[in-house]
This record gives C-alpha cells, structure tokens and sequence, in this order.
C-alpha cells in the first residue's frame, strides 16, 4: 500500500507546562497501516482512515492537585492492590492494573494518561475483501473486547452486528430489509426474540410485531411458516387530509392491550391516539384514548368534590355508553406568534372522539398561561393561569418595588445583567392592598462574556436585612471550580480532568468526597 510521510507542524501554544498555555484537550489518531494499530504517528496511506486514537484523560499535574498523595493506584507506576477486596481483583479487565489508562511520554503526546478509543478494521484492511468501499468490519475498545460488523451481499447494509465475549462466541443482533425501502423488516436480538415491522407503500411504518423465538408461538406470531403475524401497534396515516377537508394531517397510533397468542380476537381491546401537525413539526392536538368512566367537570375533569371536605357527598361519574364515541384527553392549544414562538398555552382537557376540534367554543372555557418576549426572542414576562405573573428583566430595573412589567421601558438595558421577579415577588402589583412578606425579592445575576452566572444577588427584602451574594468562578472549559458565599468563603471547590469529569470535591461543611 503507498504510503507517504506528514509533515509534522510546530506546536502554535508550546507545551512548556506554563498554566496560561496548557492545552485543554489532546488526541492523537493513526491512520491507515495494519488493522487495528494504524501506521506509526506522523505517517498516512492512500485512504486518510482513522484506525485508532488516543485521547489524554488526564495529567500528573491534575492528578496531585485532585488527590495529593492518595493517588489512585491506577495512576501509580506500579499499582498495589493487594489492600483491595479478591473479587475485584479477580475482575480487572485483561488483569490491567491501570484500568485501561495508558502513560505516555513520546514527543508527540503531552505527557499523561491516556484513553485508547475505538480500533478499527477496515474492509480495505481485508485481504479476502474484493471491493472495499471503507466501511468498518471490525472494531476494538480499550480492552481489547471485539466488535463485528457484517454486511449483506452488496456490502451496503449491516445485516449483523456481534460483540465478542470470548474468542469464538458472541452475542448477535440480526437485522433483515426491504431493499425497495431500504428500511428493516425483522430485527432479531441477542435473545433471539424478533420484532417484525410492516410498511406503507410510501415507506411509512404501519405496524410492528412482537414474535419472539422461532417457534415458540410467543407474542404476535400467527403462524410461523409461512410467517404471519398480527401487529401489536398499528399506525394509520393522512397526509392528504388539509388537501381534502382543511383540516391538520394527522398520524393515528392503535396499540392493542394484549398480544395475539393471549388474545387471538379479532376485537381485542386497544388502547388509540391521534396526533395532528401543523406541517412544520409541531403537533398542534393530541387526543388520547381516555377511561370509560369520568367524574366530575365533563371539560377539566376535575374530582367532582367540594372545596370543604366536612361537606361530605357522593363523587358523581359519568359512564360511556355502547355505541358512544370515546372518551379522549385532548392535548391543550398552543399560539404560536410568527416567530414560531409559544404565546399561549391552554390545559388539557376531556371530549369525545378522535376528529380534530378547532379551539372556538372551547378555548374560553380554559386556563390558560401567556408569554411575552422581547425583540431578540428572550422569553420576559408569564403570566399563569390565576393572574400571578413572573417576570425576566435583562438589565437593570429603575427599581427593584417598580419593575417594568407590560414591556414598561423603566429599566437599563445591559447584555451583563439580568433580574429575575417571581409570582411572590410581584404578588402586591398583582393583588394591591394585601400583605406580602417576600415580596420584591428578585434574583439578580451578573453575566459574563461567555454567558455564564458570575454573581448572583438574592435582594433583600427589608431595609434591615442583607443581600446574600454568592460568587462563581469557572475554568475555560466552563467548569464550575469555586463557589463563594457573602462572606467571601470558598463553600465549594472543584477539580476536573480534560474530559470535564469532576475528581474532587470540596465543601466547607461536608469535607473533600
């Protein structure tokens, strides 16, 4: 195989261990060469394929500032476990005492400890292979544990996917198509148990089965030769439906409570949903299949009890009868404004029948909760169902008892700043003239350039009281690493590795975990 030698570019940020050019992340791949293992670094064949990669977890440095001198034995040159239950011993993965993690020192690495990722084997690596197309045939985690892929005559689709769990043996997931669909037909897994899936003429899925073992008349299976089975789901669809009656297109979903083998009738109870689009990926209803029986409020179904329980009376229910249409949960409206925003969003509520309903006649009798936003899209003010209000000001308000609620232009707008009014905060402006003891207590939060809480503020809410601020420090990565309290004490400390993964803890009340 040609093969040619990359040029290797100097380093832009030299790795020379100063803290204020430390890389933050290293992987180093090798392409091409045998399979597995790659050509040596530096080197690239005619295909430019990543065989394997190295990833660093990890530094020396790290490590002593998140342990100091209880450095995991993975990590140490010599691992001792002897202190270490036999069990887990016995367990270690190829007896690796590092755990997978590898050390290394190379010119072309920082030195550290790294994680081996995926290695792979191509079909190009095949010599029984005729036509290689650069497709995965087998691949290798850090242990060393074997993956295969197998394809079907036109080396297009996966037809086998096997993970190894000893030399010969393995565990299966097999996958049969429709090749005018190029859509699966049967998945077998490791169980040996199949899912069989039926398909529309446009390709749509209409059913799926649950036939478990050949031959051991489970789930949906009918008769196994020649193969017949009876979905367990059913999916019915009009795309036509706004074309025909200017109505939304809608998918109907028929899931039947039991499968065929435990209840071969025709009539067998089912349980449905049918969801409407827009046509732009948003549902705009879903009616579900809903009980039989319904008490109370026939819209909101509430219990039908009084408020004052010492009112002691009967729940009153009302019963479907035969012939009637079902009862449905319908999912409530959404307004969307012309930026595809949600402006208004109504509860759920009980009707009849799986037909779509318009909102007219309906909608009034509906709680409902609205959302207001301001130029760039931010969500500012909600407004809930019982009146309450909260309300997000980006910037600063003129003042904390006046805050700009209705788009009131009395703030300072900053991108630095933002004040954050519940419904108790705001409860006086809402209900004026009763007592309010939390009231105008917003949160305030001071933001940096990377959007990130630098400063939070929980404003006072007498003059005799205090602000409590809390102060927060990140890394480039934007890892939390320091917490403080109003009294400037470091309450939370982090460490992390170059995977983002937190190794030590500290908390001034709980200790170092």
């Amino acid at each position: 195989m040609p093969t040619q030698i990359a040029p290797i570019l100097p380093l832009e940020i030299p790795v020379n261990g100063n803290d204020l050019l430390r890389p933050i992340n290293w992987t180093v791949n090798y392409y091409d060469g045998p399979a597995f293992t790659g050509f040596p670094f530096g080197q690239i064949g005619a295909h430019g394929a990543v065989v394997r990669s190295e990833t660093l977890i990890i530094t020396d440095q790290q490590i002593n500032d998140a342990y100091g001198s209880n450095v995991p034995q993975c990590f140490k040159a010599n691992p001792d476990y002897t202190a270490y239950p036999t069990e887990f011993q016995n367990t270690l993965q190829n007896n690796d005492p590092h755990l997978g993690y590898v050390k290394q020192t190379a010119n072309h690495f920082v030195e550290g400890w790294y994680s081996v990722g995926s290695k792979n084997k191509y079909d190009f690596q095949d010599s029984l292979v005729n036509q290689p197309k650069g497709l995965v045939i087998q691949s290798k985690d850090g242990f060393d544990n074997l993956s295969e892929i197998i394809y079907d005559d036109y080396t297009f689709l996966p037809i086998e996917a096997r993970q190894y769990y000893a030399a010969n043996d393995y565990l299966s997931t097999i996958a049969e198509y429709d090749y005018r669909l190029l859509k699966p037909i049967q998945v077998t897994d490791e169980n040996e148990n199949r899912s069989r899936f039926e398909y529309s003429p446009l390709g749509l899925l209409k059913g799926i089965g649950i036939i478990g073992k050949q031959g051991a008349n489970e789930g949906d299976i009918v008769t196994e030769n020649p193969l017949v089975f009876e979905p367990s789901s059913r999916f019915e669809y009009n795309l036509l439906e706004f074309y025909d009656n200017q109505k939304p297109v809608w998918v109907k979903t028929i899931q039947r409570e039991k499968h065929w083998q435990q209840d071969p009738d025709v009539n067998s109870p089912t349980i449905q949903k049918t969801e409407y689009s827009d046509g732009f990926g948003r549902i705009l209803q879903a009616r579900a299949q809903a009980e039989d029986i319904l008490f109370g409020n026939s819209l909101t179904g509430d219990s039908g009890l009084p408020a004052d329980l010492a009112q002691n009376a009967n729940a009153i229910a009302t019963i479907k009868l035969p012939g009637e249409l079902d009862n449905v949960v319908v999912s409530g409206w959404k307004i969307y404004d012309n930026k595809g925003k949600v402006v208004e969003e109504y509860e759920p509520f009980f009707s009849k029948g799986y037909g779509y309903q318009s909102s007219e006649g309906t909608i009034h009798q509906l709680a409902k909760m609205q959302i207001k936003y301001d130029a760039g899209g931010r969500p500012t003010q909600t407004t809930f169902p019982d009146g309450s209000k909260s309300l997000i000001v980006y910037g600063v308000p003129e003042s904390i008892t006046n805050p700009p609620l209705n788009n009131s232009p009395n703030f300072l707008a900053t991108p630095w700043e933002r004040y954050t009014f519940d419904q108790n905060d705001l409860a006086p402006l809402i209900n004026p003239g009763l007592p309010y003891t939390g009231a105008f207590t917003p949160k305030s939060e001071l933001i940096d350039a990377l959007g990130r809480t630098i400063r939070t503020i929980e404003h006072k809410a007498t003059a005799s009281a205090e602000d409590v601020v809390m102060q927060y420090e990140y890394d480039i990565q934007g890892n939390l690493i320091f917490v403080k309290d109003p009294y400037d004490r470091i309450v939370f400390n982090y460490r992390y590795n170059l995977q983002q993964a937190a190794l030590f803890t500290n908390h001034i009340d709980s200790g170092i975990s």
